[in-house]
């Protein structure tokens, strides 16, 4: 069939590309009767001469977006949000007026009471987290002053010393629960944060600077708890034995401590001097001090290793699997 605007078939592939279909599903058409004005539309988009022009879905989104998220704002009565119009494509003419629209339609119900109930729930989880770590930390304030208090009647050199390693161990646990009270993260500490304020009380303790020099080499990463407390501990230890026994008179000298975290979870934390190390093949067990004991039950609390190296000084490694979700 043939008009003075073109064939039947140029008009067929006019109203396929207007309507959104492939040509393979309307070629029974071909009996389709159309005026003469939808005739000349149809074959000058067939032919060319003419331009079909869809709207870039990503113009659409953040229209459909903006959309819903005015709608998410509405107060509605029944709490319900519906939102729909996925998908949307505008078909124009040359003019850019608009000739036919494709797309789907969805209806996507949310309870609002439900959102707002979890994200209350969420909230107060967190509320309570935070009064926790900040009770904990000032519990542990309040023993550490008790046994500073108790200190100052011990006249014995080495029971005074026992008392001051004990109050330091506490303050090393008060920290930790301080910058969880303190960070938005409640449920895992900052490890590099929290080993630069821990090395630079125990340099204040020790009256370390400049002396001896500490570097850090710490990963940015998130430990929980139930990894931070016990490698804030042996931290403690090792830089207090160094500070205490690798550096004897005046001598200067320098302590590394270095952490680093696998995608895997296989952590590493390494505490080295350039002291005047230790006794060749020794071991943990060969050490009688309670700090170095503690030292060894912590890394078996991580289920992790100890390698002892008295090359240069004394490199002590600990690795072990992080309990830690992410990093």
């Amino acid at each position: 069939m043939q008009n003075s605007f073109g064939s039947t078939k140029s008009a067929i592939n006019g109203w396929a590309c207007l309507n959104g279909l492939p040509l393979n599903e309307i070629n029974h058409h071909n009996n389709i009767n159309f005026t003469d004005e939808d005739w000349r539309l149809l074959t000058t988009i067939s032919s060319g001469n003419g331009m079909l022009v869809e709207q870039m879905r990503r113009n659409e989104e953040v229209k459909k977006n903006e959309e819903q998220e005015r709608m998410l704002t509405e107060s509605i009565e029944d709490t319900v949000v519906r939102v729909g119009d996925q998908g949307r494509h505008l078909y124009l003419d040359l003019e850019r007026n608009v000739m036919g629209v494709k797309g789907t339609e969805g209806d996507i119900s949310v309870d609002r009471k439900d959102m707002e109930a979890q994200q209350n729930a969420a909230e107060e989880r967190e509320a309570i987290l935070r009064e926790a770590h900040h009770r904990i930390k000032n519990n542990l304030q309040v023993i550490s002053s008790l046994i500073s208090l108790q200190s100052e009647l011990v006249s014995d050199p080495k029971a005074l010393d026992a008392f001051k390693a004990a109050q330091c161990r506490i303050k090393t646990l008060a920290l930790l629960y301080e910058l969880l009270y303190t960070s938005k993260n409640v449920v895992q500490v900052k490890f590099d944060d929290y080993v630069q304020n821990l090395t630079t009380a125990l340099q204040r303790r020790f009256n370390s600077a400049p002396k001896i020099k500490v570097n850090l080499d710490v990963q940015n990463v998130f430990l929980s708890i139930r990894d931070a407390v016990p490698c804030g501990l042996i931290i403690n230890e090792l830089l207090t034995n160094a500070f205490r026994h690798a550096f004897p008179g005046d001598k200067n000298g320098r302590i590394d401590i270095s952490f680093r975290a696998a995608e895997n979870r296989d952590c590493e934390l390494v505490v080295a001097d350039n002291g005047i190390g230790r006794p060749e093949n020794s071991d943990i067990d060969s050490y009688s001090t309670l700090g170095l004991r503690l030292v060894d039950i912590l890394i078996q609390q991580l289920g992790g290793r100890l390698q002892i190296e008295n090359k240069i000084g004394t490199k002590l490694t600990v690795t072990f699997q992080s309990q830690s979700d992410r990093f």
